[in-house]
């Protein structure tokens, strides 16, 4: 049995545009694209870590609308303008 080193990774979601949409007002969940911070052995392990953390941060309605941006090897910090 091998054992593989979780490694950290940046997971950028954003809403669909029907989503954004139908639901503009103020109590909109996340104007910005979602970014979750995770440790995994792999992308797709990265991928499967973060859908859960979605789900639970915004309710399984709201995470089926969101999509997949993109996942990067290590973890991007947000920078503030």
């Amino acid at each position: 049995m091998s054992w593989t080193v979780p490694q950290p990774f940046t997971v950028v979601y954003d809403w669909t545009e029907r989503y954004q949409l139908d639901n503009y007002n103020e109590s909109f969940p996340d104007r910005d694209a979602p970014v979750f911070l995770v440790w995994a052995a792999d992308s797709g392990e990265a991928s499967d870590v973060a859908d859960a953390q979605a789900t639970l941060k915004f309710g399984p309605a709201e995470f089926r609308e969101l999509r997949h941006i993109v996942i990067l090897k290590g973890h991007a910090y947000p920078v503030e303008d």
